[in-house]
């Protein structure tokens, strides 16, 4: 949470724990992080990945230490489908709310609330303010989810099946970096 609200360039991040150091070494940690997708240069790469450190060790417990702070590097995704609706339906409308839920899918937004939604939320104060002061908002822990290391077609297949006014999905590609997935998963 720390490291996504302190770090304006960071979409998303993940501590994973080194559970098999070979010196036997607890308490490290590899970050890995989700730039803006405007972020190119390694200059600013660098810059990130020594602030987040710096922001880790401010606020690390005792006895802990990040190993190592992995830029991800971004995939194309790209889909294409030919999709059923109802004749009832408008397909614009489907349509945004099909690659909406996708892209939360295959590449999950953290929003930064502010005090006020939180309150109107029902969230107390005490809950709202556990854990470091944040810069420039609150991240919930709901929002947070584990990073996506496997996207499946099959589950493709299901988030445009589940929209409602979809009927059927008759032809499904799925292609990362330009390469045809030729089996479930995309990993």
């Amino acid at each position: 949470k720390l490291i996504i609200d302190s770090v304006p360039q960071v979409t998303n991040a993940w501590l994973e724990p080194i559970k098999d150091h070979p010196l036997g070494i607890k308490g490290l940690y590899r970050a890995h992080v989700q730039l803006d997708k405007d972020i190119e240069t390694e200059e600013v790469k660098s810059e990130v990945s020594n602030k987040i450190r710096k922001i880790f060790n401010e606020k690390r417990n005792l006895c802990e230490d990040i190993e190592g702070v992995y830029i991800l590097n971004a995939d194309l995704i790209s889909i294409a489908a030919s999709v059923e609706i109802g004749s009832e339906e408008i397909g614009e409308r489907i349509l945004a709310k099909i690659l909406l839920t996708l892209e939360q899918y295959i590449n999950p937004y953290i929003p930064i609330y502010s005090v006020q939604e939180l309150l109107t939320e029902g969230k107390s104060i005490n809950e709202i303010f556990e854990g470091p002061l944040p810069l420039h908002g609150f991240v919930k822990t709901s929002d947070l989810r584990p990073m996506n290391r496997e996207i499946y077609t099959s589950q493709i297949n299901e988030i445009i099946l589940r929209m409602t006014g979809v009927r059927s999905v008759n032809y499904l590609e799925v292609r990362r970096n330009g390469i045809k997935a030729h089996d479930d998963v995309l990993n």
